[in-house]
């Protein structure tokens, strides 16, 4: 870590898990009923949203070891 731009990437790296970790920290999101989606069908952004979970745990499980 002695040159500025591997200080940079390992700070951007460690901010990344950080906030990937708060986000996942949070509960599902289910898709119900509502005006917009009546018939409760599943979303991309539900889909996208179990990627990031996903993602944060694998970051968890290698972060702690």
């Amino acid at each position: 870590l002695n040159k500025p731009e591997r200080l940079f990437a390992a700070w951007f790296y460690a901010m990344w898990i950080l906030k990937m970790d708060v986000d996942g920290q949070f509960p599902e999101v289910v898709a119900k009923p509502s005006v917009s989606n009546p018939a409760a069908t599943y979303d991309a952004r539900l889909q996208s949203a179990e990627q990031i979970r996903n993602c944060v745990i694998e970051v968890r499980l290698y972060s702690v070891q």
